[in-house]
């Protein structure tokens, strides 16, 4: 019951939460405030931010590039159909005034 209790809380109740637990161990001298910060690991990745966000944009913009070939392509194919259909009917049209 307490995981779908815990489904229902709102982002506020949770904080409202965390920080009722963090005032307890306050004050029953359970949170220790002196201790050392965690170290930041070094960025072992093989690009740096910059190159990886160079990299997400060159990817993005060969995907827009390829929708915006697809949607010319499919453009140009309704425009033949379209002209064909006009064609079609300009000459059945030609067929019933003789």
């Amino acid at each position: 019951m307490a995981e779908k209790n815990e489904q229902n809380m709102t982002t506020d109740d949770k904080m409202k939460e965390l920080f009722d637990l963090m005032d307890e161990k306050a004050a029953a001298g359970e949170l220790d405030e002196s201790a050392p910060e965690p170290e930041e690991t070094p960025d072992t990745s093989p690009m740096s931010q910059s190159e990886a966000a160079a990299y997400e944009y060159s990817m993005m913009m060969r995907q827009y590039e390829a929708m915006l070939e697809d949607w010319n392509r499919r453009e140009a194919e309704e425009q033949a159909q379209r002209a064909a259909q006009e064609l079609a009917d300009a000459e059945a049209d030609g067929d019933k005034a003789e």
